[in-house]
C-alpha cells in the first residue's frame, strides 16, 4: 500500500500531511524532546541525538523519496512478475537500481541539513555538561 493509496488520500494527500509536520520550527519540539529523552536516559547520548536526528529528517525523507520511487515506471515492476520474480526480486532488481540517484540526493540533503544543525547538538552538549557538574557557575561575564 503506497502513500498515496492510504485511507487518508481522499480527504488531503498523505505527502502534504507528512511534509507539513517539517514547517514546525525545531526549538517548539526542543523542550518536550528533552523531557522524553530524560525520561529515557538518553540526554547527552549519542543515541538520543541520532534518534532526534532520524526523527526531525524522516518527514523529508519520505516526501523527497516518494518523488523518486513514484518515477520508477509500473510496467518494469509488472514485466519482473510476468517473468516470474517475487516481489523482493522486483525491488532490489528493478526499483531501487532505478531509483538509486535519487536515495544518494536523499542522503546527501540529509547530511547537509544535519551538519548544519546547531540546536539539538548544542542543547545535548550543554545539558550533558550540567548533568556531569562541569559546567561553569557563570557564563558570559568577566573578572
Amino acid at each position: 500500500m503506497g502513500i498515496d493509496k492510504s485511507p487518508m488520500a481522499d480527504d488531503v494527500p498523505m505527502g502534504i500531511w507528512i511534509l507539513s509536520t517539517r514547517m514546525m520550527p525545531p526549538i517548539v519540539i526542543a523542550a518536550p524532546l528533552f523531557w522524553i529523552m530524560k525520561r529515557i536516559h538518553l540526554v547527552g547520548t549519542d543515541v538520543g541525538l541520532i534518534l532526534i536526528y532520524v526523527m526531525i529528517q524522516l518527514p523529508f525523507v519520505i516526501w523527497m523519496m516518494k518523488g523518486f520511487f513514484d518515477e520508477v515506471p509500473q510496467e518494469m515492476g509488472e514485466s519482473v512478475f510476468i517473468d516470474g520474480g517475487t516481489r523482493a526480486t522486483c525491488i532490489f532488481r528493478v526499483v531501487l537500481p532505478v531509483a538509486f540517484p535519487g536515495i544518494v540526493a536523499t542522503a546527501l540533503f540529509c547530511i547537509f541539513l544535519t551538519w548544519t544543525e546547531f540546536l539539538f547538538a548544542s542543547n545535548s552538549f550543554i545539558t550533558f555538561l550540567v548533568v556531569s557538574g562541569s559546567a561553569p557557575n557563570h557564563i558570559g561575564s568577566r573578572s
